[in-house]
């Protein structure tokens, strides 16, 4: 086992955070087809009413739908609401459309 991974599973035990938060790993909460919660965001590529485009690490992922808004945006987490009619995802350096 890693010392990366010790220290995850001890920094576990001794805290209430689960195991995701402790790593840099992306993370999608998705509540109904109207709220995302989102964590590990590298940066917004594009957002409008209509699409919003997120980088995160190894990912490119692209929200579609109707009034669409990021709220609750602060360095590496944000909360998408709106219509959401879809999500799509794209490998880093893959052509995205």
């Amino acid at each position: 086992m890693s010392k990366k991974s010790s220290l995850i599973k001890k920094l576990e035990k001794e805290t209430d955070m689960p195991p995701i938060s402790l790593t840099d790993t992306s993370f999608i909460e998705i509540t109904g087809n109207n709220h995302i919660e989102l964590d590990g965001i590298k940066r917004i590529i594009e957002s409008n009413k209509d699409t919003i485009k997120i980088s995160f690490k190894k990912e490119v992922i692209t929200f579609s739908g109707y009034n669409l808004l990021i709220r609750n945006f602060s360095g590496k987490t944000a909360i998408i609401e709106g219509k959401i009619s879809n999500i799509s995802f794209a490998s880093q350096g893959e052509s995205i459309c």
